[in-house]
């Protein structure tokens, strides 16, 4: 069961929203004060060219953080000592 919220928002002066192709997710958040809006939104970022010809693919997890995988190896970055700081 979903709850739904209709609201009216305003930016920042400093937040530009032009390049957003989506809005993905909506949250509300209570900050302990005031109820603040937490957008999750996709946004093509465009690539540079390469130093190198390598490659590394990163995946952002929820039991890893991120892994970073190169042609040849990877490397794990856990997030347990974060879920400990969210207990």
């Amino acid at each position: 069961m979903g709850i739904f919220i209709l609201c009216e928002y305003q930016t920042r002066p400093d937040v530009d929203l032009s390049e957003v192709e989506r809005v993905q997710q909506v949250r509300a958040v209570w900050n302990g004060q005031q109820w603040e809006l937490h957008f999750v939104c996709k946004v093509d970022i465009g690539t540079s060219d390469s130093a190198g010809g390598d490659v590394a693919g990163i995946d952002l997890g929820i039991t890893n953080i991120a892994t970073v995988a190169f042609p040849d190896k990877y490397v794990l970055y856990p997030g347990n000592p974060l879920k400990e700081d969210k207990h």
